[in-house]
């Protein structure tokens, strides 16, 4: 499956492309926490796809030089 002639990845594939569990992708996903994703099928239950760009840019959001930086971060996006 392509979209713009782009890989999508499962739950599975973009999990393990950012290092973490499927389980926690599940409940990012669920608790709007995750990157942007893709379901062509009809209601929750059909499977999710990422986008690779969607997700560097998700990592991206979430890089740090420090401590303080992300705290900064927190603190920040939680005043939006």
């Amino acid at each position: 499956m392509t979209t713009s002639n782009q890989k999508l990845l499962n739950t599975f594939e973009a999990a393990a492309y950012c290092g973490q569990a499927v389980s926690t992708w599940r409940t990012n996903r669920s608790q709007g926490w995750g990157p942007p994703f893709l379901r062509p099928g009809r209601g929750n239950r059909s499977p999710a796809f990422y986008r690779i760009e969607d997700l560097d840019t998700w990592l991206a959001s979430r890089t740090f030089q420090s401590t303080a930086d992300e705290s900064e971060k927190k603190r920040i996006a939680e005043e939006k």
